[in-house]
């Protein structure tokens, strides 16, 4: 066998079962370099925060239904010039002791009630009291519900709503933030491979060269071939060592790219070697099960939705804050009074002594021209976030197309890159074939080198393409996180 064949062999029995004799250093698969990525990106440990902050502004906006307990202790004293005779003294003299507990809460009707139990000693230098100290105690029950304005839980539960609706944005937009690290890693994982296996290329076009020289310098020292075959050769192997060298530093490029992004950052001399081999995906969803599942599961589609349910609730809200401010009041109590305070609650519980009252309050803003320019406001937001998600269809339904045609393209470009390769491997036999018997030149032998040397680059590149078109087409659809197990709410 020549060597040139030699040299082939080997070198595509490298492209089949890998390179892990080539390097030494750390193997990592897409899966280590994804669960690395996440775990060390200080951008994702940052953004966990948002859905937990958005959470805590949902229960602060829920805690407007909460009961609410109220007391006071209040212990008082005053002495006044009588106005009267009747008063039954010169001054007034008084001291009073109060002590009040209450319960208020707020429903979803917009109904506002309170519960109260007042108490109170009231001691007077009157003459004219017939019980003196004596002591007061009233419980009553209020309720005010609004009959326009506030009325309904739909107007009453928008707040909570929106911070609901902006919860789920938070983590959408946390998910979009981990789809960008997980795309971004992975085509620095394949562009790393890529850059190993331009330089594997430039390698056999080097050994190739360096093996062409030799080969010449042994027919110049016996005479069969001239001399200046010999400086094409050298000239040859000159040009591939530099293109060697540049190669190279692309390896190291690369890998630096994925140090950075999967934080492996503690020791930079580290090789990093790639372990997995790009796949030949030939079967892609159809344009319309893709479009289907993008609307579905893309987190910038389902932002957008969600701020226009965010719009149409503000807009309901600020359009029951145009109406009139009319309510409805009412309240009912039982009153007790005596020179004892026990005595004083036997009279509260007997229901002897009550009070009641009902009635309309109405409040009309002259013009009502901020509630009107709110609405007004709303109004304009959830319009133009209808055409937001409009604009995000036609942008989802043409990156989908893209995409698809992308991995149509990778997958025709690899069939046709390894026919191009095929055929360069036979045109370089048979160049070699017609060198050895004198009808052709070294500088021949090394364009059909060059040849082969860029028809395995482009092999390469068209399979790395493909699995980037691959990529694409998961963050397209916003699938990505699937691929990786990796499942929300986070």
């Amino acid at each position: 066998m020549r060597r040139f064949d030699l040299l082939l062999s080997v070198f595509l029995l490298f492209l089949i079962f890998g390179y892990s004799f080539t390097y030494a250093g750390m193997n990592i698969s897409i899966k280590d370099a994804i669960s690395l990525a996440l775990e060390n990106n200080l951008d994702i440990k940052i953004e966990r925060f948002n859905p937990a902050i958005r959470n805590a502004e949902t229960e602060k906006e829920r805690s407007v239904f909460d009961p609410v307990f109220t007391s006071d202790l209040t212990n008082s004293a005053s002495i006044t010039p009588s106005s009267s005779e009747l008063q039954g003294a010169a001054e007034i003299n008084q001291k009073t002791l109060d002590f009040n507990i209450g319960l208020t809460q707020k429903f979803l009707t917009g109904a506002y009630t309170e519960l109260k139990f007042t108490n109170e000693r009231i001691w007077s230098n009157s003459k004219f009291l017939t019980t003196n100290p004596y002591y007061e105690s009233d419980v009553t029950l209020t309720v005010t519900q609004p009959i326009l304005k506030d009325f309904g839980p739909h107007v009453n539960l928008s707040r909570i709503r929106i911070a609901e609706n902006n919860e789920k944005i938070s983590k959408e937009q946390l998910k979009g933030r981990i789809i960008e690290i997980i795309t971004n890693t992975k085509k620095a994982y394949w562009n790393l491979l890529l850059s190993i296996e331009e330089l594997e290329v430039r390698n056999l076009s080097l050994n190739l060269a360096r093996d062409l020289l030799e080969r010449n310098r042994k027919k110049v020292e016996v005479g069969v071939l001239a001399p200046i075959e010999l400086v094409e050769a050298e000239s040859g192997v000159a040009s591939r060592e530099e293109a060697v060298l540049v190669a190279e530093k692309s390896v190291r490029d690369s890998e630096d790219i994925l140090r950075r992004i999967t934080g492996l950052t503690k020791d930079w001399e580290t090789v990093l070697f790639p372990v997995d081999k790009p796949i030949i995906s030939k079967e892609r969803p159809p344009f319309n099960e893709s479009k289907r599942i993008a609307l579905e599961k893309r987190h910038d589609y389902l932002q957008v939705n969600r701020d226009l349910e965010i719009k149409e609730t503000n807009l309901r809200y600020t359009n029951n804050q145009t109406l009139l401010d009319l309510s409805f009041f009412g309240g009912i109590g039982l009153n007790g009074l005596n020179s004892s305070y026990s005595s004083n609650l036997e009279r509260l519980k007997s229901g002897d002594f009550y009070s009641w009252q009902v009635g309309l309050s109405l409040e009309i803003p002259i013009g009502n021209r901020s509630a009107r320019s709110d609405y007004i406001k709303a109004r304009l937001e959830e319009e133009k976030a209808r055409l937001a998600i409009k604009n995000m269809e036609d942008a989802i339904t043409a990156e989908v197309r893209e995409a698809l045609r992308e991995i149509d393209t990778t997958i025709k470009r690899i069939d046709a890159t390894r026919s191009a390769r095929v055929l360069a491997e036979k045109k370089l036999d048979a160049e070699e074939k017609r060198f050895n018997v004198g009808m052709s030149t070294s500088h021949d032998i090394l364009v059909y080198q060059e040849e082969l040397a860029n028809a395995l680059r482009n092999e390469k590149k068209a399979m790395i393409d493909h699995n980037i078109a691959l990529i694409n087409m998961e963050k397209v659809m916003g699938t990505a996180t699937e691929k990786v197990g990796i499942s929300f709410p986070l």
